[in-house]
């Protein structure tokens, strides 16, 4: 089994505690989003578990427990996003002067070939226009292309809440572009990464996009949980059955998610995964590291 830490929230920035008992113990549980009475256990057992994806913008906090997780034998690679946004679009993340670091640690503790440099979700507005992309996406990959063999990508995709936050930000004076423009500069923009990651040997691969779109840019066809990638950095056969519970676009096998929706404070505008940002605030006030699903009652 591969399990998944986590879509819904940021594991190794805020429940790394949570996890490494969870391992200690072997199993954890996790509530159905959809039906918080559901509860499933899950086996976490060295024998049980393929390997570990960890997804995350800020892994330091987890770095007390990498030599652990490996003494133990498992496997584990991280999916791990820098974005440098302004702070508008991601308000709580540590600087980047911070971040860059991190990443650079994390490679070399456990491998670039195990650290996935996310630059996703490409968001278009009047703060971060065509410009501004290929400036910054420039300025990180000089920084981070020693550190990592893969980077993936998307366009941004309008959920419920993230486009309630944008709506309040309109109020800032701060506006998406137009869908129109945003298609047009989006194929200017992907181009480019794929231009200048080539510059230092790296491809760039698609999170969940239209075939169109790869053809027109020369993006790669991508699957952040990859079979492939997985036996050619671990040398383990993994399963090859689709997820059907993420999008249809997306390429991804199947895994298990331990995480929680609604937890993450980070409190990007972007996000998915949270409704509100008061509702994370005051899910984390609640934690305790020594429950057995996220979020629970121990």
């Amino acid at each position: 089994m591969i399990i998944s830490a986590s879509r819904r929230t940021d594991i190794p920035a805020f429940f790394a505690k949570w996890f490494i008992n969870r391992v200690r113990e072997g199993f954890c549980y996790v509530q159905n989003p959809m039906n918080s009475k559901q509860i499933a256990i899950i086996d976490l057992s060295l024998k049980n578990v393929d390997l570990f994806v960890f997804w995350t913008k800020n892994p330091q906090p987890f770095f007390p427990y990498l030599q652990e997780l490996t003494e133990r034998g498992y496997k584990y690679y991280f999916q791990f996003t820098v974005n440098n946004y302004p702070k508008e679009f991601e308000p709580n993340l540590p600087p980047f002067e911070k971040i860059v670091p991190t990443f650079q640690d994390l490679s070399e503790l456990v491998g670039k070939e195990k650290v996935v440099w996310r630059y996703d979700p490409i968001l278009i507005s009047n703060l971060t226009d065509l410009n501004f992309h290929c400036e910054n996406f420039t300025q990180i990959l000089e920084q981070l292309s020693p550190f990592t063999d893969h980077i993936v990508t998307s366009l941004y995709d309008n959920y419920r809440g993230s486009s309630y936050r944008f709506k309040k930000l309109e109020e800032q004076g701060i506006f998406l572009t137009t869908p129109a423009k945003a298609h047009t500069d989006s194929i200017k923009i992907l181009k480019y990464l794929v231009k200048e990651a080539n510059l230092y040997n790296l491809d760039v691969y698609s999170c969940a996009e239209e075939e169109t779109i790869l053809h027109s840019t020369g993006i790669l066809k991508g699957k952040c949980i990859d079979p492939d990638y997985i036996n050619k950095v671990f040398n383990i056969n993994v399963t090859s059955q689709n997820d059907p519970g993420q999008r249809e676009l997306c390429g991804c096998v199947l895994s298990r998610d331990i995480g929680a929706y609604d937890s993450c404070l980070h409190g990007c505008t972007y996000c998915y995964a949270s409704k509100s940002f008061r509702l994370a605030q005051e899910a984390y006030q609640k934690y305790d590291f020594k429950a057995k699903g996220l979020l629970m009652k121990s």
